[in-house]
C-alpha cells in the first residue's frame, strides 16, 4: 500500500505540536528611559538656577537641598552649599522675628550642620557668626550660647574663626566660655 496523505508522520506531529514558547505571551525587554536632566550637560546649572529662583527662602533651601542630592559632584556644589546655609539662616531670622523660636533654632541648627568643614571665611563671618548675636540681642541668651557652642565645634580647627567665637563670648560678658 499506498500511504495516505492525511496520515500524520512524526515530522507533521512535531510541527503541529504547540511549543510553550509559542503559547507564552511575548515579553518586551524593559528599557529604562534616561533621565533627561542626567543626559543634559547643563542640567545642574538649570536645576541650580531653578532653586535660586524659588519664590520663598524656605523653598529655596528645599530646592538647594534637592539639587545637592541630585548633583553631588556638580561644579556648583560649593556655591549651592553657601546659598543653602544662608537660606537656612534667613529662614531662622524670619522665624525669630515672628516669635517662633523653636522653628528659628531648628533652622539655625540646620545652617550650622550644613556648613562645610572647613567653613569659608565669608560664610563664617557673613552668616554663621551672626546667628548667636541675633539670638542674643533678640533676648534669647541661652539659645545664643547653644548656637555659639555648635559653631565653636564646627570651626574648632580654624584658630581665626575660633577667635571670632571667643569675641562673641567676651561681648556677651561670658569670660569663662571665651577663655576655653
Amino acid at each position: 500500500g499506498k500511504k495516505s496523505a492525511s496520515k500524520d508522520t512524526p515530522v507533521k506531529k512535531a510541527i503541529a505540536k504547540k511549543s510553550p514558547a509559542k503559547d507564552a505571551p511575548v515579553k518586551k525587554p524593559i528599557v529604562k528611559k534616561p533621565d533627561p536632566e542626567q543626559a543634559d550637560p547643563d542640567a545642574d546649572k538649570k536645576a541650580f538656577d531653578r532653586a535660586l529662583a524659588a519664590p520663598t527662602t524656605a523653598e529655596k533651601a528645599k530646592r538647594l537641598r534637592a539639587f545637592l542630592a541630585k548633583f553631588p559632584e556638580s561644579e556648583l556644589k560649593d556655591e549651592a552649599i553657601g546659598y543653602l546655609v544662608t537660606a537656612r539662616a534667613v529662614v531662622g531670622d524670619e522665624a525669630m522675628r515672628a516669635a517662633d523660636i523653636p522653628s528659628a533654632l531648628a533652622s539655625f541648627k540646620l545652617a550650622i550642620a550644613e556648613t562645610p568643614d572647613p567653613a569659608s571665611d565669608r560664610l563664617f563671618n557673613d552668616v554663621l557668626l551672626k546667628i548667636p548675636g541675633n539670638l542674643f540681642y533678640g533676648g534669647h541668651r541661652p539659645a545664643a550660647m547653644e548656637m555659639a557652642a555648635a559653631i565653636e565645634k564646627k570651626v574648632a580647627a580654624n584658630p581665626k574663626q575660633l577667635l571670632s567665637v571667643a569675641a562673641f563670648y567676651l561681648g556677651d560678658e561670658n569670660g569663662a566660655e571665651a577663655r576655653r
